[in-house]
Parts: structure tokens; C-alpha cells; sequence
């Protein structure tokens, strides 16, 4: 996995990038041209630009750090430990909201793996993928218990708009998302070689990676009511969603991921 690097550094150029554009189009931009600037102890002026080029020079710092990585200037491990605490603050104070925490958290798994052992990081892997599989089955589990009348956790399960859920899911597609839940746990544990596999491997590595892309896209959403980037914000399932379900997606769009390289 020594290529995970350039996908940490990719993940790096990326934060820079929204950082500012984002940050100036929607923070550093309105909050300077705020009428009621408040008043401080040195000049608004010099305040103001200050207030910028600080904002900035994090975003010259991440392509410096980028820059850096790809050349094999500075600690991969160091790095995965920089991403990996900032996505967890971001995560944290913004309670999952803020979309810079998934690609954080990414970028600290790609450095981690390029910086890893030969030894240690394949049993990682591994681990990661039972874990995984576990995970994925005690979700298929929840499903089926919903589709025979289980009522816990099923308010949070469906996204709202205006106080009322946008559809009520049936039986027979929740016990389909249940079977496809167990395919996946199937999955990831052929992949680590723990599972009979009576189709060849080559398919199973197909369908892990349509498994890989379809979590991956869960994590983004449909840009309003589920995923990072959603808009309906406020409801159980928006909380449910940053706090669980979008972080959720995307461990397991990452663990899938580990297994196919």
C-alpha cells in the first residue's frame, strides 16, 4: 500500500482547495464585509487581512504537507496522525456535519497503510475486515427484526421533511436490504480469505468493489435528505445520520476498499 501516499496527498490538495474557495465564498468573504465589524485593539484593516491570510495559509500548509508526502520528505505515520485527529475534531465539534472530517479520515487511512509494515498492516487489514462483516450482519439482523415489527431505532431509520417520514418501507424491501447486508458481511469475509468463496474470485472482487462504490455513495447522498452534503438537517434521521449512518458508510466504503488492494 506504499501508493497510499498519493491518495493521502490527493485527499490533502483537496482540504486545501474548498478550504478556500468554500472558505472565502461562505465564512472570511461575508464575515469581512460584515457592517458591524467588532472593535478591537488593532486596526480593522490590518484585522481583517490577518483574518484572511491566516485562513489561507492553512490551505498553503496542507499542499506544502502534500507536496512533501509524495516526495517521501516527512513521516507517513505522523501524517496519518495529523489527518486522523483532525477529522475527529471536525467530526466532533461540528457532530459530523462538517464533510472535511470523511476526507480527513480517508487521507489518515491511506498514510497509515503506505506507512505500515508488510507484516502488521495485512493482519490489520484482516481484523478490519471481520470486524466489518460483523458489523454488516448485525445490520442485516436489525433489518429483518424491522421487517417482522420490531419498532426500535425505526423512527431514525427513515429520512423526514416536515415532521413526516418520506416513505414507509415495506416488508419485502426491508428484508431485500437485510439479504443484501449479509451479501456484503459474505463479502468481506471471502475477501479476507475466511469465507468459502463458490464463484470465482475475480467476481467476488467485482461485486466487493460495486459493494466499495455503493457505500462510498451512501456516504455522499442524494445532496438533500441523506449523506454529507444533505440539506434537510435537524430531523432524528439528519442526527442519526452525521452522528451513525453517514460515518458508518463510509468505514465500511474504506474497509471494503483495504480488502480489494
Amino acid at each position: 500500500m506504499q501508493d497510499g501516499r498519493w491518495i493521502s496527498a490527493l485527499c490533502l490538495l483537496g482540504l486545501a482547495g474548498f478550504h478556500s474557495y468554500l472558505g472565502e465564498r461562505h465564512l472570511i468573504g461575508p464575515l469581512l464585509r460584515w457592517p458591524s465589524f467588532p472593535r478591537l485593539a488593532i486596526s480593522e484593516r490590518f484585522a481583517k487581512g490577518t483574518l484572511r491570510f491566516a485562513w489561507h495559509l492553512t490551505s498553503l500548509a496542507w499542499i506544502a504537507l502534500a507536496y512533501m508526502l509524495v516526495r517521501g520528505e516527512c513521516s507517513r505515520g505522523a501524517v496519518a496522525v495529523l489527518l486522523g485527529l483532525s477529522g475527529v475534531v471536525a467530526y466532533g465539534f461540528t457532530r459530523g456535519r462538517h464533510a472535511a472530517w470523511a476526507v480527513f479520515m480517508v487521507g489518515a487511512v491511506a498514510a497509515a497503510a503506505s506507512a505500515a509494515s508488510d507484516t502488521f498492516w495485512p493482519r490489520s487489514v484482516g481484523a478490519a475486515g471481520v470486524v466489518g462483516a460483523l458489523v454488516l450482519a448485525a445490520l442485516g439482523c436489525i433489518h429483518v427484526a424491522w421487517a417482522f415489527g420490531w419498532r426500535s431505532g425505526l423512527v431514525s431509520g427513515v429520512p423526514e421533511l416536515n415532521g413526516q417520514p418520506l416513505f414507509a418501507p415495506p416488508r419485502t424491501l426491508t428484508l431485500m436490504v437485510a439479504v443484501a447486508l449479509f451479501a456484503a458481511a459474505w463479502l468481506l469475509l471471502a475477501l479476507t480469505g475466511l469465507a468459502p468463496t463458490p464463484i470465482p474470485l475475480r467476481w467476488v472482487r467485482c461485486a466487493g468493489a460495486v459493494a466499495a462504490a455503493t457505500f462510498a455513495l451512501r456516504t455522499i447522498g442524494d445532496l438533500r435528505f441523506v449523506g454529507l452534503f444533505k440539506r434537510v438537517q435537524g430531523t432524528p434521521f439528519a442526527r442519526a445520520d452525521d452522528l451513525l449512518f453517514t460515518p458508518l458508510c463510509l468505514a465500511l466504503s474504506t474497509v471494503l476498499v483495504l480488502q480489494l488492494v
